[in-house]
C-alpha cells in the first residue's frame, strides 16, 4: 500500500497594482492652460525676434555710390517774393532768386525783361553760367502787382547743387556714408517738378530731424526733385 503525500501550501499571486488613473478636473485644465499659454508665449517671442531682426537688416548699407562731400560754396540764398516790388527790377531779383535755389550753387547771374514798365504780359530771362531761363510773366490788370504770375518750360539744375542740397539736409551731424547714384548730370535742363531717375543715399543719426528717433539706424533714399526755386531731396525708408 502505498503513502499519499500531502500538498503543500500553493503560492499565491499577488493583485496587481491598480493604473494610475488620468488627471483631471481643476489641475489638469490648469496645466493644460500653462503649457499652451507657454508655447504660444515663446511663439510670440520669436516672432517678435523675427520681425526686429528683418528691421534692423540694412539692405542698402554696402550699395555703391559716388561720396557726397562737405559743400564748399555757400548755402543758396532764402526764397524772395510776395507781390511788393520796386518795379521791374524788384521782379528781376525774384526770379534771379528762382534759378539760383534751383541751380543750388550761388553765383552772379544776370537778366533782363522786354518791358520797362507794367504790363499785362512780357518775358524775362535770366541766364545762369552759358544757360538761359526764359520766364513769362502776367499780371492781372488794374491788380498792380497784387495778383502776377511767372513760369517757365525749363529750369537750369547742377549735380554740385544737388550734392549740397542733400549733404545739408542728411550729412554733416545728421547722416554719414552720404552717396548718390551714378549719372547725375554736371548742368542739365530740365522741366520744373522733374523727378530725377538716381537716388542718393545716407545713414541717419540720432540727431536726423526725421530718423533720429527709429529703432534701427538703416540707411534711408533720397529722391530728387528739381523745380522752380527749390532742390527736393526728401527721404524714406528703402523698398
Amino acid at each position: 500500500m502505498t503513502a499519499s503525500v500531502a500538498a503543500g501550501p500553493q503560492p499565491q499571486t499577488p493583485n496587481p497594482t491598480p493604473a494610475a488613473k488620468p488627471r483631471s478636473g481643476c489641475l489638469g485644465v490648469l496645466t493644460s492652460t500653462l503649457v499652451l499659454m507657454l508655447m504660444c508665449g515663446g511663439l510670440f517671442y520669436g516672432a517678435l525676434k523675427l520681425d526686429d531682426y528683418l528691421a534692423s537688416r540694412d539692405e542698402l548699407a554696402d550699395k555703391p555710390g559716388v561720396p557726397v562731400p562737405s559743400p564748399t560754396t555757400s548755402p543758396t540764398p532764402d526764397a524772395i517774393g510776395g507781390y511788393v516790388f520796386n518795379g521791374i527790377d524788384g521782379l528781376r531779383e525774384v526770379l534771379e532768386n528762382r534759378v539760383i535755389r534751383t541751380a543750388g550753387v550761388p553765383i552772379p547771374v544776370e537778366s533782363s525783361c522786354d518791358t520797362e514798365d507794367l504790363a499785362p504780359e512780357f518775358t524775362c530771362t535770366v541766364s545762369y553760367q552759358k544757360e538761359i531761363v526764359t520766364y513769362q510773366v502776367t499780371v492781372e490788370p488794374a491788380t498792380g502787382w497784387r495778383e502776377w504770375e511767372a513760369t517757365t518750360d525749363s529750369v537750369v539744375s547742377t549735380r554740385a547743387g544737388i550734392f549740397a542740397a542733400v549733404w545739408r539736409t542728411h550729412g554733416g551731424e545728421y547722416g554719414t556714408n552720404v552717396r548718390c547714384d551714378k549719372g547725375i548730370p554736371e548742368i542739365i535742363r530740365v522741366k520744373p517738378g522733374t523727378e530725377l531717375s538716381q537716388r542718393c543715399y545716407f545713414t541717419p543719426t540720432r540727431k536726423h530731424p526725421q530718423f533720429g528717433d527709429d529703432k534701427h539706424l538703416t540707411t534711408k533714399v533720397v529722391s530728387i526733385v528739381i523745380g522752380d526755386g527749390f532742390i527736393g531731396v526728401g527721404a524714406d525708408e528703402a523698398e
